[in-house]
């Protein structure tokens, strides 16, 4: 699992704060997906 650095982090946070509800439910889910790969991926 890749560590998210404090650069990557605080520009995530300012992307939430300017987003819209849709675009924030994305980010989000970009940022979970990123640590927590699927079982699909884990498998290549």
């Amino acid at each position: 699992m890749q560590q998210m650095n404090s650069e990557e982090l605080s520009e995530l946070l300012a992307q939430l704060e300017l987003s819209t509800e849709e675009s924030r439910d994305e980010l989000l889910t970009d940022f979970l997906v990123r640590p927590y790969p699927t079982k699909v991926t884990q498998d290549n």
